[in-house]
């Protein structure tokens, strides 16, 4: 700890008004470490406040000063009972001058330690602030990298090879927003999973249409039936980038529909970002909750259902 002319002053005094008698002050001092040698000059002729007026420069010049004013410190604040200043006539007086030195340290002590905590509270938060700034130009940097890969994705739409990168970025958008995900995969029946993402304990089996025409209702037969044949808590997504039809969207809606649909402007809100695909997720569960229907367009996110 760093000690302040007034702090050490504040310590001092506390010091000299707990002991009356000359004897006592020096068991007090070389119980707390104060060397026999430095005692020597604790006379009745020098008297305690000289003493100490020369005693403290020098324990703060010494190399193991601050531990020493740190156990002095601690040794005069949990002083409780001033034995000896009882014995004395004016005793109620020195007891209160004594408990008076006592609680001004205190108060020092207390403001220097909220000087410190505010200190570091600062500096957390310039380090938070920091760290924040940093995750989030890494962010964008990361989203904009992936929104330029998707462009490059959909000049060459239809595709099988576009088909298996477009996998493989839907991947990376999942990591860039810190989501379980699992990569494409077959199951025990021989069945293909492109893919599963859980959000919020919900598991998400995904279906990817990277297609130049729109998802057919065989499409989505199929990956209703896939999701069926899960637990309970299995949901699915058919991701379509060239969209759906009517008839895809009417069979994605049937009673008891586990499935949402997503069709390129869900996934460019989501890369661009001005939806996370959380909330792309929940919006459109929550449509589809409300109303049976498996897909709400972007443009009517903000319409109350």
């Amino acid at each position: 700890m760093d000690y302040s002319a007034i702090h050490l002053e504040y310590l001092q005094e506390a010091v000299r008004a707990a002991f009356w008698r000359i004897d006592a002050l020096k068991v007090f001092l070389r119980r707390c470490g104060v060397s026999e040698k430095a005692l020597l000059n604790l006379t009745k002729e020098t008297g305690k406040r000289k003493f100490l007026d020369e005693l403290f420069p020098r324990i703060e010049a010494h190399s193991k000063g601050s531990q020493l004013l740190a156990k002095l410190q601690y040794e005069i604040l949990n002083i409780s009972e001033f034995t000896d200043l009882k014995k004395w006539e004016n005793a109620t007086e020195l007891i209160t001058e004594a408990k008076n030195a006592q609680a001004v340290l205190r108060d020092c002590v207390a403001k220097k330690q909220d000087e410190r905590q505010n200190e570091k509270d600062k500096q957390r938060r310039r380090k938070d602030a920091e760290e924040r700034r940093s995750r989030e130009a890494s962010y964008q940097l990361t989203q904009n990298k992936l929104k330029n890969e998707l462009d490059e994705l959909a000049a060459r739409i239809g595709s099988q090879k576009a088909g298996y990168e477009f996998e493989q970025w839907i991947g990376r958008l999942c990591s860039l927003h810190e989501l379980d995900y699992r990569s494409p995969y077959k199951t025990t029946d021989g069945s293909q999973i492109d893919g599963s993402v859980t959000i919020l304990d919900v598991t998400y089996l995904l279906s990817l249409k990277f297609t130049k025409s729109p998802c057919k209702p065989i499409d989505i037969a199929d990956h209703q039936d896939k999701v069926k044949q899960k637990a309970d808590m299995t949901l699915g997504i058919v991701i379509s980038m060239s969209g759906f039809t009517e008839a895809s969207k009417s069979r994605a809606s049937l009673a008891e529909t586990k499935l949402l649909l997503f069709d390129y402007s869900h996934i460019y809100s989501i890369v661009t970002g001005i939806y996370t695909l959380q909330e792309v997720v929940a919006r459109i569960r929550r449509y589809a909750s409300r109303t049976g229907k498996c897909y709400l367009s972007i443009d009517k996110f903000a319409e109350p259902t």
